[in-house]
């Protein structure tokens, strides 16, 4: 019998954590919560600002009446109350026509001034957060502004290009009209002053300006009046 029994049982399993297992699992459990709360914390923020703009606005409207249809949406004019002025649709000016006037109750202005220095305490705290991320090695506003900069130079380098056929051929001409020849581009007094004007130019060659003449004579063009045969010689070169 203790043989049946000592053969009828098992060795029990003993489940092993992986070294560090419950660590990084709590780990990145926290940091979860963490960017929630953070993203939570910055909506919530955001609301209370909204709210405060929101009504700061609407204290202005109760001191003005519409005087135009509501179809005219941003450009809809309004009454002052108290001294009959008439502002198209604009919060910002409609607020400092109350802090100024004369016929407005002395509450009335008190309340817009206390209104402006609100709105002015806001600006300089949001620039100074600004300014604050702005100065924080490889944080998400100073990598979006480099994106946004580098972005801006490549457009102002593709707006600054030149189309040089375009331009090679106009040259090309030119230098007809002047009764010039070909190897007039190897004066370098004349490229350093083409290239003064415009430093992005791809300057051509005596060998270009030839292959550019006689693409010219081989589509009719034909030179300025002023220009001469030996100018149409030259491409035959």
């Amino acid at each position: 019998m203790m043989e049946g029994v000592g053969a009828d049982k098992q060795p029990e399993a003993v489940a092993v954590p992986a070294p560090g297992g419950d660590t990084s699992a709590a780990a990145a459990a926290a940091a979860v919560t963490s960017d929630a709360d953070a993203d939570a914390a910055a909506a919530k923020k955001k609301h209370v600002k909204y709210i405060e703009r929101k009504d700061s606005a609407s204290w202005v409207y109760s001191h003005w009446e519409p005087c135009s249809p509501e179809e005219d949406g941003p450009k809809r004019k309004y009454r002052c109350k108290y001294s009959d002025q008439i502002y198209r649709h604009n919060v910002t000016r409609m607020r400092n026509h109350l802090l100024n006037c004369n016929s407005a109750p002395e509450e009335v202005r008190q309340k817009a001034q206390e209104c402006c220095d609100q709105i002015s305490e806001r600006k300089t705290a949001k620039d100074k957060e600004k300014k604050s991320r702005g100065d924080e090695a490889g944080s998400p506003s100073s990598k979006k502004m480099k994106g946004f900069d580098a972005e801006a130079r490549g457009l102002i380098a593709d707006a600054k290009k030149i189309d040089s056929k375009d331009a090679n051929n106009k040259f090309g001409r030119a230098l007809a009209s002047l009764k010039l020849e070909p190897e007039s581009v190897n004066n370098e007094k004349l490229k350093q002053f083409v290239k003064s004007i415009s430093p992005n130019y791809d300057y051509p060659d005596e060998a270009e300006m030839k292959t550019i003449w006689v693409t010219l004579k081989l589509t009719h063009e034909t030179f300025d009046s002023n220009g001469n045969g030996n100018g149409a010689n030259g491409a035959n070169e």
